[in-house]
Order: structure tokens, then C-alpha cells, then sequence
């Protein structure tokens, strides 16, 4: 076994301790480059530690995703979208921490991912809250879904079967 293979077998190792120790998915870690660049950095921190460093970038992506989508929201719709990020860090009784938004929480890793599920609480909470479908295919005059699209956070239209926009694209 070559060093390559012995570092990939060693950060999935890592990986899957990460995800038993903190109920962290694995799979979304290892799609996560930083998470990649902490193994290369700092070699196999402990669950306890990477976890404080885990909530601490995840906290920030969020808090910045829900900047940007609530802003959109607010200029697109008229209404009121004042959200922040509910953050809860690593303890003993929650190993991983808890990240949310609205009444959704958010276990994405990756900036994509982190957007996507922040796209999706803001849109629940615009419809829930004023009762307004939020955003619409200006092609379809439809409601659009966040969804991962390649490497990209995107509105998507049911009805044409297309990418709308993207997400961070939606302020007018």
C-alpha cells in the first residue's frame, strides 16, 4: 500500500469515528474540503476537538447563507424575513452541536449543502409565516425548490424540469 492509499484509508477511518462519535454524516464530511485540509493540518484530532471546530465553520457558513437568503427573500417579497441561525455548541449531552434555522436544522457540512438546507427553512418560513409561495419560476410562474445542482445551490423548477437560478443569484 502506497502513502496515497494509506492516507485515504486513514481519513476515511477518521471520518467514520467522526460520524460515531458525533453524528455527522460521514458522506457529507468527506464532500466537505476543509474537513480534508484539518485531516491533512492536524492529522486524526479527536471527536471532541474537531467538533468545536466543525460547529464553529458550520455556525459561520450558516450565519452567512441565512444573510444572503433572507435578503433575497426581503427584496423579492416585501415581507419581513428577519432569521438568524439557532446555534447550540458541542457538550457532553449533544456531541456535535445543532445548527438550525427557523424550525429546520441544519446538518450540511459543505457551503452548497449548508445553502440548499438554509434555502429551504427561509422558503418554509416565508410560506408558513405570510402564507406566500417564495420564490417562482418566472418562466412557469410556479414555486421553485433549493437543490444541490452539480457543485451549485439552485432554485429548481418542477414544472419545466430546469434550474430556475441560483440560489445566491436571487436578489433583484
Amino acid at each position: 500500500m502506497d502513502i496515497e492509499q494509506r492516507y485515504e484509508r486513514d481519513f476515511i477511518t477518521w471520518l467514520e469515528r467522526i460520524e460515531k462519535d458525533l453524528h455527522i454524516s460521514a458522506q457529507d464530511l468527506k464532500s466537505a474540503s476543509w474537513v480534508r485540509e484539518v485531516f491533512t493540518t492536524h492529522g486524526e484530532l479527536p471527536s471532541a476537538r474537531f467538533a468545536h471546530l466543525a460547529f464553529e465553520h458550520r455556525a459561520n457558513l450558516t450565519a452567512d447563507a441565512v444573510a444572503s437568503v433572507t435578503t433575497a427573500a426581503r427584496l423579492d417579497t416585501g415581507r419581513d424575513v428577519s432569521l438568524a441561525p439557532y446555534l447550540v455548541p458541542p457538550d457532553e449531552h449533544l456531541p456535535g452541536g445543532s445548527i438550525g434555522v427557523a424550525e429546520s436544522d441544519v446538518h450540511a457540512c459543505d457551503p452548497v449543502g449548508i445553502l440548499v438546507e438554509v434555502a429551504d427553512a427561509v422558503q418554509t418560513f416565508v410560506a408558513d409565516t405570510y402564507g406566500v409561495v417564495w420564490p417562482v419560476c418566472p418562466d412557469h410562474r410556479s414555486g421553485v425548490h433549493p437543490t444541490r445542482h452539480g457543485s451549485d445551490a439552485v432554485w429548481w423548477c418542477n414544472t419545466g424540469r430546469h434550474m430556475s437560478e441560483f440560489v445566491h443569484s436571487l436578489r433583484r
